[in-house]
């Protein structure tokens, strides 16, 4: 977990600089062009390397129904953070349609996977702290820049370098914290790297107009390193208890809780800046709910109860991290 959640963070270290001088040379729709070179060399790739597997066929009708559910509710989620900060707060009535379709998705034999997963002990904790962290990111990664180029007067990539401390963070604590969590303990390690993000991402509170590029980057690179040390535990801790045929499904659910915050907090940051008319206090107030949410993660995990590791494979050892 280490490992992976190093590699990760590098496309992240090189997309915000690379974006900068894109936007600079060529303007910002050429951003999206990237996705296709990149698409190509990771299906190059997957069909050298990944083994052969049975040939694609088309999915039963219930999994048509599944998606439709579960993308209409987190639409009506996003459109109505999204139409709230143009037109008011009566849209937010649009996010109460999104409790019936995950009622009647809930009632589908497809859910029973996720509901036997949410079930067990020792599974919401990671799962709740992951959504939180990654929602604090998505804000924070949206705000910023624009923190820096409207009130410091930077450019387009001196931005995009400041913002590659956070992930540079990231990258250089996550072996530590897949260290620390197999030699101290997952859930102990997660609980640290923590408190080092929402310190870090206090630290930005002040978003101060007299402060330079070097002030906002040991402060992303400081929450960077915080987040290094969560991610790897914390999605340990999730893999470890969950039963093991639903391992799968647990994957899903970690990489969901992700995507979700990511695909939130930039919604979640214009709903608050909106609220002051796009002054630098609803920029403060965008970071105030982010500091929140990591601490809202620190409290996810430091709640959890004592879970009991499933039993091992033969010649493999279930970690137990019921000590605090």
């Amino acid at each position: 977990m280490g490992l992976i959640t190093t590699l990760g963070p590098l496309g992240l270290i090189s997309g915000p600089g690379l974006g900068g001088v894109i936007v600079d040379v060529l303007g910002w729709p050429w951003i999206f062009f990237v996705n296709a070179p990149v698409s190509m060399l990771v299906m190059s790739v997957a069909l050298r390397t990944l083994p052969p597997s049975t040939p694609l066929r088309v999915p039963e009708r219930q999994w048509f129904a599944e998606s439709v559910l579960l993308s209409a509710a987190v639409a009506a989620l996003l459109f109505a953070l999204s139409f709230t900060a143009g037109g008011g707060p009566a849209w937010m009535l649009l996010a109460l349609l999104a409790v019936p379709l995950l009622l009647v998705w809930l009632r589908m034999p497809s859910s029973s996977a996720v509901r036997d997963l949410f079930r067990t002990s020792g599974e919401v904790g990671p799962h709740v702290a992951l959504a939180s962290a990654a929602t604090a990111i998505g804000t924070v990664f949206f705000m910023i820049p624009f923190f820096m180029q409207r009130e410091l007067g930077e450019s387009v990539s001196a931005a995009g370098a400041t913002i590659l401390l956070f992930p540079a963070g990231m990258a250089a604590m996550g072996p530590v914290g897949g260290f620390l969590g197999d030699w101290w303990g997952p859930r102990r390690t997660a609980i640290v790297g923590a408190v080092v993000f929402t310190v870090g991402l206090a630290l930005l509170l002040p978003l101060d107009g007299s402060w330079s590029p070097a002030d906002m980057a040991w402060r992303l690179f400081v929450a960077g390193c915080g987040n290094g040390l969560f991610n790897a535990p914390n999605v340990a801790m999730a893999m470890t208890h969950a039963p093991q045929r639903l391992l799968a499904t647990t994957g899903s659910s970690t990489s969901l809780a992700r995507t979700l915050g990511f695909a939130l907090g930039p919604a979640l940051a214009t709903l608050m800046w909106s609220i002051s008319s796009y002054e630098p206090a609803g920029m403060r107030a965008a970071i105030t709910v982010a500091t929140a949410l990591s601490a809202l993660s620190v409290l996810a995990l430091a709640r959890m109860p004592a879970p009991r590791a499933p039993a091992a494979a033969p010649g493999h050892r279930a970690v137990d991290d019921a000590v605090t």
